[in-house]
């Protein structure tokens, strides 16, 4: 879980961290994503609150 999602890097870490300890990722929960959706694969079930594109600007 974290709170806002841009490039997956820290994700992906996580992932390789998990797996590393002989774990399974179940997935990623986000509240704002602004990833970009091919990179959204590679950390299995993802759910995310709301876009950045859904935000209203400042």
């Amino acid at each position: 879980m974290d709170d806002w999602i841009e490039t997956g890097n820290q994700a992906l870490a996580v992932r390789d961290l998990v797996s590393a300890a002989g774990a399974e990722l179940a997935g990623c929960a986000v509240v704002v994503d602004q990833m970009q959706s091919n990179s959204k694969e590679t950390l299995g079930r993802f759910h995310a609150l709301v876009t950045s594109d859904e935000l209203p600007d400042a």
